[in-house]
C-alpha cells in the first residue's frame, strides 16, 4: 500500500526523482521513496524507443510516468512474465517490487537478449552520495 502522496519522500518534501531535469551527475542515486533503499543510479539510465521517460495507460484507466534502467539492483521482479498488455512490443513483463520494503516500483521487461526495469518515476527519490 502506498502510505504517502506520490511526489513526496517520507518526509514530505518534493520527489527530485525525475531525471530529464538532471545533468545525469555521477554520484547520483535514485531511492524508493517509502524506505529510502538504493534502487539505480544515473549510470543505470538507458532509453527504449529512443527516449527514457515514457507515459503509458494500463487497460484499467490508470495512466504511469516510468523511467527505463537498464540495472536496477533494488528492485525485483515476480511473477510469470506475461505479453499481455505490454508496452513495449517483443518485450514479456513482470512486476517490480522495492527489495527493501516490497512495494511495487514498476515492472520489469524481458526479451531474449535484452531486458530493462520501467520504475514509475515518482515512486522514486534522487540520493546523492
Amino acid at each position: 500500500m502506498w502510505c504517502f502522496k506520490p511526489g513526496q519522500t517520507r518526509g514530505g518534501e518534493t520527489n527530485q526523482a525525475h531525471t530529464e531535469d538532471t545533468d545525469g551527475g555521477g554520484d547520483d542515486w535514485l531511492a524508493c521513496s517509502r524506505c529510502e533503499y538504493r534502487l539505480t543510479s544515473d549510470q543505470d539510465r538507458t532509453t527504449v524507443n529512443e527516449r527514457h521517460e515514457h507515459t503509458f495507460m494500463n487497460p484499467h484507466a490508470f495512466a504511469y510516468h516510468i523511467g527505463c534502467f537498464g540495472n536496477a539492483p533494488g528492485a525485483a521482479g515476480y511473477g510469470a512474465a506475461t505479453t499481455e498488455f505490454t508496452w513495449f512490443p517483443g518485450y514479456a513483463w513482470q512486476l517490480a517490487h522495492c527489495r527493501g520494503c516490497g512495494v511495487h516500483l514498476g515492472w520489469k521487461f524481458q526479451a531474449d537478449s535484452h531486458s530493462f526495469f520501467g520504475l514509475v518515476l515518482d515512486r522514486l527519490v534522487r540520493r546523492s552520495e
